[in-house]
């Protein structure tokens, strides 16, 4: 069983955006776009219900803003660990955030 969960922002939302428009060109991309990152994020929030992990670790911001305060609070058995993503060459702080929260 999981009990571990790594969550990531993402770069990829231009390209996302540049397919949307392929696909809905009369829909504003914003909105769609905002309507797919919707049922992404809640749809992790989901899965993270069911699968129950002891651990969650979220890099960057985007997964970080994933899980308000909260949500947070209606997951108490969950640990949340905020660390940097580690693009662009920040997988040493990545490590470091991380270990820090494993050692407290």
């Amino acid at each position: 069983m999981n009990r571990f969960w790594i969550q990531t922002g993402g770069k990829g939302t231009d390209e996302l955006k540049k397919e949307i428009e392929k696909i809905k060109p009369t829909k504003p991309k914003f909105k769609l776009f905002k309507d797919l990152e919707n049922i992404c994020e809640e749809g992790t929030k989901k899965i993270v219900k069911i699968l129950n992990p002891q651990l969650i670790i979220l890099l960057g911001n985007y997964a970080q803003n994933t899980f308000s305060s909260s949500d947070k609070q209606n997951m108490p058995d969950i640990n949340f660990c905020n660390a940097i993503h580690p693009a662009y060459n920040k997988e040493e702080e990545t490590a470091e955030d991380i270990n820090r929260f494993l050692r407290r």
